[in-house]
């Protein structure tokens, strides 16, 4: 308070310095303290700055009453049924990732298998159909593009119906005995044989 011995003169100033030390030494006044100030040494907060503050505060009271009530939210929750819930969409997620692995491979699987098929020549959709059965019920794999006792099971089918099987090339129709020739020697189209025929064809030819 120096400063105001310059203003009020010594006489003045001693008698409003024990005023006010007199005030605020009574313990009745503790929390109302009395304190002079100049202005101009920047020694007062101004009312931007209060204002500043008070809206700082008022926000973090805010953020400290929403914190209190989603604790008292999360103490209201069925932790167990949130978790059982989140295991179920886990299961649900993990059985449609491998139906959908398994669909993949069953779809590739028969885009392998009808080419495979293709090189079969069969000239009757029936018969197509019925081999392709029997090798999906086997559940032969593929291996590098190639089926794995594939030929096993169409030599089988073939020794029961050679007729619907393509020839690779058109076999000539020649007579049944020629001067000079084996009497018992077999010609004609294997298509149109019948098994036994067909057989004693095939011995004779290899």
């Amino acid at each position: 308070m120096e400063f105001l011995k310059q203003i009020l003169g010594d006489d003045l100033y001693s008698q409003v310095e024990s005023k006010i030390n007199s005030y605020n030494s009574d313990e009745k006044n503790k929390n109302n303290q009395v304190k002079i100030v100049n202005l101009s040494e920047g020694n007062y907060v101004g009312k931007d700055k209060f204002d500043a503050k008070e809206t700082e505060l008022t926000d973090l009271k805010q953020q400290l009453d929403n914190a209190n009530k989603q604790i008292d939210d999360f103490k209201e929750m069925d932790i167990d049924a949130i978790k059982k819930t989140a295991n179920d969409y886990k299961q649900k997620f993990e059985q449609a990732q491998k139906e959908k692995d398994i669909k993949i491979k069953e779809m590739q699987y028969d885009s392998d298998l009808t080419e495979y098929m293709k090189t079969l020549k069969i000239n009757d959709d029936v018969h197509a159909e019925n081999l392709k059965k029997m090798i999906k019920d086997k559940k032969l794999p593929f291996e590098n593009g190639k089926l794995i006792g594939g030929d096993d099971v169409v030599n089988m089918y073939k020794e029961k119906y050679p007729s619907v099987f393509k020839n690779e090339e058109d076999i000539p129709n020649f007579a049944s005995s020629t001067p000079g020739t084996n009497q018992n020697f077999i010609s004609g189209d294997p298509d149109k044989m019948d098994f036994a025929t067909y057989k004693k064809w095939r011995e004779q030819n290899n």
